[in-house]
């Protein structure tokens, strides 16, 4: 949907995946079968489980011979998405596709943590252009920032809604500062 959005084939964009936890489901379920005195671990669902499982199967569905990277920080996962990406960019002109998600954990194992399931997807460019929604300045770390709320460092992709709520609104606003995770800020410019 962001690449019809933004008039991109997704063939074409490299791609960059992010997920504070990765495919914790199957995770759990591979660990829980490790820990019976005769586990049947399946091969078939081994590869599942991995943190570039997502960027894999979208490599493949879409015919994508571009690099796709896949990662995980925890609470910080979405400020180092957009820290991967802007580098990314930054090396090479053209655009990406930022993907950023996790599903719901099981509650066991960590109480109060990855309680939402959430996605978003981004396209992102080298250099500004005419119909982007936002420019984005390189991310930075500022420690002495108020911290984020409990809640974004409970569901880290949600640190993606302040910049996603700016890019739906209406109309233009002056250069903002936006938290997109513990620690770590970005300016936006509303066009």
């Amino acid at each position: 949907l962001a690449c019809g959005r933004a008039g991109r084939s997704p063939a074409s964009l490299p791609a960059v995946f992010a997920s504070a936890a990765g495919e914790i489901q199957i995770t759990d379920q591979l660990c829980i079968e490790l820990t019976k005195p005769e586990p049947m671990v399946s091969p078939a669902a081994f590869h599942n489980s991995v943190q570039n499982t997502v960027a894999g199967y979208w490599s493949i569905a879409q015919h994508c011979t571009q690099p796709a990277t896949a990662l995980a920080a925890g609470s910080d996962t979405f400020a180092m998405a957009i820290l991967e990406a802007w580098c990314q960019l930054a090396c090479r002109d053209g655009e990406l596709l930022l993907v950023c998600y996790d599903e719901r954990w099981p509650e066991y194992l960590a109480a109060g943590r990855g309680q939402t399931e959430f996605a978003c997807a981004l396209v992102l460019a080298a250099e500004s252009k005419p119909d982007a929604l936002l420019r984005l300045d390189r991310p930075f770390s500022d420690a002495s920032a108020p911290r984020e709320s409990a809640a974004a460092n409970a569901d880290p992709i949600l640190a993606a809604m302040p910049l996603l709520a700016l890019a739906a609104a209406e109309g233009r606003s002056p250069q903002t500062r936006l938290p997109i995770g513990p620690d770590w800020w970005v300016e936006v410019h509303k066009r």
